[in-house]
């Protein structure tokens, strides 16, 4: 029973990370399974339970990192009397990753639902026999300052832009004997706080390298270092070697292959994210040679099924309305990009009228549109009798439509009729690392990729709403 954990405040090493398996195995993934901890994550944590105040962690994606840190946050309040346990990410949407998985462990444990509540309004998880809680708190380093507590969770470090928060935690840890727990995925630039922290640790004397496993540690045992990484040299598209990177037992050669030949995935996301290997994400996304290749006869077919989508940009930002269509199993895509003028921005009304002129033109099913910024003229076009779908601009929403229209494009499976402006903002939009997948941002803030946007959203559209068994195989494809 979990009830059963007695509390702790004098430390063993062996005795708690004994006590933290026993804990692991009463709890349920959300895939009704126990929770079972990896040889892997089990040596992660070994210099934690014993007492090491800084256990920085590098992995891949998809390594379990999220349950894992929230299985620790609850066995800490629960373990200990009065344990103080905050999550702090590079965004509170991060951190809340690691909070809605504990709480679903609460969720689907009725002996762990005596132990602790939930307040999702506060962000907090309390226990109701020990008195500590676990708290997300705020990127900022105000939020963090004066905190003393037992355990600091600190998420995907790589995206921090200073050491600000991270150094506020560390010396909050102190008066309590807290101790801090940073596991985050590789970063794309060295000169930055998880950068600087990663050759630190690598320059220390105590290291050692085995079978793709890197761990490092402070003469007097305060901090410990891991990296699950290839080295160079390393044949990343070798599954066999790949393999040393992702140590989980789910991710066998053959699981890394169909994850390798995804048509989402690109090369950097692939060194990065399943090779441990440092490489600049933002570089690449679609080059000028893969999308002039997709250059060709777009359809007028008024028959086909159109989906548009539009983006409004605000001041300096273009407006794009982009219509796209599946016929005879590759994107179609029209697009119109308004582009503001010396001190006029492009109006609303302008892109209304665009929409009602390709409606004319086209058959469209829907307009997909993003209501923070076009709320009001939707509902004037609803009343017009057109379609209108809300698709906010979100990580969960963009990020796989980001993906659906890259796979399109990197298999010559877009038609366009080359437009200089559309090129030039698909060129200029980059992806860009979330919790909830890669999406398309700016390179710089003056850059317009209204047209990128608009164009995945009605990419998306299109592609779900696809019929046929044909169509239905190539959703799952983008998938």
């Amino acid at each position: 029973m979990v009830a059963e954990l007695t509390p702790s405040r004098r430390r063993d090493g062996g005795q708690e990370a004994a006590r933290f398996r026993e804990f692991c195995a009463l709890l349920t993934l959300d895939n009704g399974r126990p929770f079972a901890l990896e040889p892997f994550q089990d040596m992660m944590l070994a210099d934690y339970f014993a007492g090491t105040t800084e256990t920085v962690a590098l992995l891949g994606k998809k390594l379990g990192k999220s349950t894992l840190l929230a299985a620790v946050a609850l066995f800490t309040i629960c373990d200990r009397a009065d344990a103080e346990v905050v999550v702090a990410a590079a965004s509170r949407d991060q951190a809340m990753l690691i909070f809605q998985a504990a709480r679903g462990f609460v969720r689907r444990s009725d002996d762990l639902g005596q132990l602790v509540a939930v307040h999702g309004g506060m962000r907090e998880i309390r226990s109701t026999r020990r008195g500590g809680r676990v708290r997300v708190i705020a990127s900022d380093v105000e939020t963090a300052d004066g905190w003393l507590g037992d355990l600091a969770i600190v998420d995907e470090y790589h995206r921090h832009r200073s050491s600000d928060l991270y150094g506020v935690l560390r010396d909050g840890l102190g008066p309590r004997g807290g101790r801090l727990l940073c596991v985050t995925t590789a970063g794309e630039d060295e000169d930055t706080p998880l950068g600087r922290l990663r050759a630190s640790a690598l320059a220390l004397p105590s290291i050692r390298r085995e079978n793709g496993h890197t761990r490092a540690r402070s003469e007097d045992g305060s901090f410990a270092f891991h990296e699950w990484a290839l080295q160079p040299g390393d044949d990343v598209h070798d599954m066999q070697v790949v393999k040393r990177a992702n140590p989980a037992s789910w991710w066998t050669p053959a699981a890394l292959q169909r994850r390798h030949d995804s048509p989402s995935m690109t090369s950097a996301q692939w060194l990065r994210f399943a090779c441990g290997i440092w490489t600049l994400t933002e570089a690449q996304w679609i080059t000028p040679e893969e999308w002039d290749a997709c250059a060709g006869q777009v359809s007028s077919d008024r028959e086909a099924d159109w989906y548009v989508g539009v983006d409004v940009g605000r001041k300096r930002d273009s407006t794009a309305v982009v219509a796209a269509a599946m016929i005879d199993d590759r994107l179609h895509v029209r697009a119109t990009v308004l582009l503001p003028t010396p001190g006029r921005p492009v109006a609303v009304a302008d892109a209304r009228s665009e929409i009602t002129r390709m409606h004319s033109d086209l058959r469209v099913m829907e307009i997909v549109y993003d209501p923070h910024q076009f709320q009001e003229s939707a509902e004037i076009l609803e009343e017009q009798g057109l379609v209108m779908v809300e698709m906010p601009q979100s990580d969960g929403r963009m990020a796989p439509a980001a993906q659906t229209l890259y796979g399109l494009i990197r298999d010559g499976r877009l038609v366009h009729d080359g437009d200089p402006e559309l090129r030039s903002q698909l060129l200029a939009a980059v992806p860009s690392e979330t919790e909830r997948g890669v999406r398309i941002s700016k390179r710089k803030s003056r850059q317009r990729i209204d047209a990128a946007i608009a164009l995945a959203m009605a990419a998306d559209r299109a592609v779900k709403n696809l019929h046929t068994e044909a169509s239905e195989f190539v959703w799952e494809v983008f998938q």
